[in-house]
């Protein structure tokens, strides 16, 4: 199996989020996610596997662990298991006394399922270590159930006796901590707000004034017109300001292009096409993203000058820019992450960036998936 994309990578971990935010989710999603994206188990569970040594098996009406993993090539001391999964909601501990903690049913009886799987799958290998014998075979079992926030609230001063509800090789892993090993595996890319250069918010601000300029006499659609706000929208994007900077992403692909009233085939603009009043409404929209652009830029050359203070933070920002900051919280919060995914990819979220506020994590794969400020999740939590 080849490595892994940052964007295969990141779609899994976006798919993993869904799922664990959704109440119905089932055994059998988790089974199909990891199914399709092994890398998930390779780089969370706490061994060195690849994802090409893991095979997915839970057919149904078949006794049968959900996963398996072996060596494919001979190493030191080779590794293989099982992997068992059951939902989020299976509750992993009971007390039956206030100074008592034990499996609950539904988790000792997977973990049996799984020790029994283990047993056979060393049976069917027994050819392989007997070619290969090594005393000291790994064996392992993961159990891969329930959430760490049950554990959290019914072990309590009993936490550390949580290791002992388990035999030697045998773990149980709550969905959410399989999440965060995951998650962790990635090298982050941390972007920093960079002091503002004076000649780029100038020159924004000359744009807005030619658009100004020009916008009484160039919204109907002839060459002059189309080769106008073209430039216009080149010179913004040269300029790398926000609203221009994902290029490709849905928010800004190009406003302006020629072809799109074009007769089909020719580089002639369709003027008499009944459709040719689309063309003011996509100038109007290229006048009102760069507007915008201009006014955040204005905002961060202030910042830059005069500081920011944190009690200015929320009056700095749009409702839609504490929003969107309000509900990452929310979310962290409420799951315990440390960075989620927010959507959709704007210029807001590009100026929170910019601000310092957010910082992206694997930009690269064309998803937003941030982390916030510590301060920031201090002013927004409540």
């Amino acid at each position: 199996m080849k490595i892994p994309s940052s964007r295969e990578l990141n779609n899994a971990l976006k798919r993993f989020e869904i799922l664990l935010g959704k109440p119905s989710s089932e055994e059998e999603d988790f089974q199909k996610l990891f199914k399709e994206c092994p890398y998930i188990l390779s780089c969370a569970l706490p061994l060195k596997i690849e994802p090409s040594e893991i095979h997915s098996l839970g057919r149904p009406g078949i006794s049968e662990p959900d996963f398996i993993f072996y060596p494919k090539n001979m190493t030191p001391v080779p590794s293989f298991g099982v992997i068992e999964l059951k939902k989020p909601k299976t509750k992993l501990i009971t007390s039956p006394r206030k100074d008592l903690i034990i499996l609950s049913r539904d988790a000792a009886t997977a973990l049996a399922q799984a020790q029994n799987y283990s047993k056979k799958l060393k049976r069917e290998m027994s050819s392989f270590f007997r070619t290969s014998l090594i005393i000291g075979n790994k064996n392992y079992i993961f159990v891969i159930a329930g959430l760490t926030e049950e554990l959290t609230a019914k072990s309590g001063n009993l936490f550390l006796e949580l290791d002992e509800l388990v035999p030697p090789g045998c773990q149980i892993i709550p969905y959410d901590t399989l999440f965060k090993r995951f998650a962790s595996s990635f090298k982050p890319i941390t972007m920093v707000l960079k002091p503002m250069n004076k000649s780029i918010t100038k020159s924004l601000k000359e744009l807005v004034d030619l658009i100004i300029k020009g916008k009484k006499y160039n919204m109907d659609l002839n060459d002059d017109n189309m080769a106008f706000w073209i430039q216009i929208e080149n010179e913004w994007r040269k300029g790398n300001f926000i609203g221009t900077k994902y290029i490709g992403s849905e928010y800004s692909k190009r406003i302006i292009d020629r072809k799109y009233w074009c007769i089909i085939g020719t580089n002639i603009l369709a003027t008499e096409s009944p459709n040719n009043y689309i063309f003011e409404n996509h100038v109007q929209t290229l006048i009102n993203k760069i507007k915008k652009s201009a006014e955040m830029h204005e905002i961060l050359d202030n910042i830059n000058n005069n500081g920011l203070g944190l009690n200015q933070l929320k009056r700095l920002l749009s409702s839609k820019q504490s929003n969107i900051l309000a509900e990452a919280v929310d979310r962290c919060k409420r799951k315990g992450f440390k960075a989620t995914y927010l959507y959709p990819l704007n210029e807001d979220v590009e100026f929170l960036e910019k601000l310092g506020v957010v910082r992206l994590i694997n930009v690269d794969s064309g998803e937003l998936y941030f982390s916030l400020d510590p301060l920031v999740f201090e002013i927004f939590k409540e």
